[in-house]
């Protein structure tokens, strides 16, 4: 989400709005209705294969759903009668839902319970592309697109500069003259998920921004100073971090922390409206901005 703002203002709009959740966040305090929702170790569910396995488990019930929290296949059932839709969401269980979701394989949850580390649905296949080519119009890889060139765009990538590239606020880089990006992953969170655990909050118990040394010199901060992060958009609150983890003229920002603090926010720095003129993706990664002591 490249505008919180915009998204807040978009879900004022609504009519009518329904938050399923665990747990009492933005969202939620907006909502005309609040569903609790119940959390994996309340609730029966299948895992299914991805990208990295083949394999499919089976989650079972650990605990019983606390206080009036429902498992969301039961509030997605429920609310199906009560619409008139029982022909469409005929289950009273999950055992039931999965059983006809896996149908088709042969697999029950019977035997993925038997199976407790999951059946293997097919083995991983690898080099497929000596065999069915990539996916591509010459089913090759393509340094030179035929498909963006059909479509009027440069069929060769190139990096050029930044004002030739895709960054938000480029043309403001006077008044804004350091490179924002979005921080690196935090193995102790899982986007904006579990950072209301204190005992993960631990190791990393707030947001920060990683500065170079030569230009926190410049600007004057230490390690551990409160700073502003700013971009026409809007800015920031949090506490610096010298480290050359970052090119000198660049600042990397944790991410994530927005609703723990709206002051950590990241997304009141970004701007959906500089677009990726090929893709469309708004600019959610990269910024022009400004540093400052608080």
């Amino acid at each position: 989400m490249a505008d919180s703002n915009r998204a807040i203002k978009a879900l004022k709009k609504l009519d009518f709005l329904v938050v399923i959740d665990p747990f009492l966040n933005k969202t939620a305090k907006m909502a005309d209705i609040i569903l609790p929702a119940a959390t994996s170790f309340e609730k029966t569910q299948l895992n299914r294969a991805s990208i990295r396995t083949n394999i499919i488990t089976l989650q079972n019930q650990v605990i019983e759903c606390v206080g009036n929290s429902w498992p969301d296949w039961k509030i997605t059932f429920e609310l199906a009668k009560k619409l008139g839709m029982d022909k469409e969401f005929p289950w009273d269980n999950a055992e039931d839902a999965i059983n006809y979701q896996l149908e088709p394989s042969g697999i029950t949850v019977e035997k993925l319970r038997e199976n407790p580390k999951g059946i293997l649905i097919k083995q991983t296949e690898y080099k497929k592309y000596k065999i069915n080519g990539f996916a591509t119009l010459t089913g090759k890889v393509e340094i030179y697109s035929k498909k963006l060139e059909q479509h009027k765009y440069s069929p060769v990538p190139s990096f050029g500069e930044y004002g030739e590239n895709f960054i938000s606020f480029y043309n403001k880089k006077h008044k804004f003259p350091l490179v924002g990006i979005n921080g690196a992953r935090s193995s102790n969170f899982t986007h904006t998920q579990f950072r209301n655990i204190p005992c993960l909050l631990k190791g990393e118990p707030e947001c920060f921004v990683d500065i170079h040394p030569y230009d926190a010199k410049i600007k004057g901060i230490k390690t551990g100073d409160k700073v502003m992060v700013a971009t026409p958009k809007g800015f920031i609150i949090m506490k610096a971090v010298i480290s050359d983890v970052v090119y000198q003229g660049s600042i990397r920002i944790a991410w994530g922390w927005g609703e723990v603090d709206s002051d950590y926010s990241l997304n009141n720095l970004t701007d959906d409206k500089k677009r990726d003129k090929v893709t469309g993706t708004p600019s959610s990664r990269n910024f022009m901005c400004n540093i400052e002591k608080f």
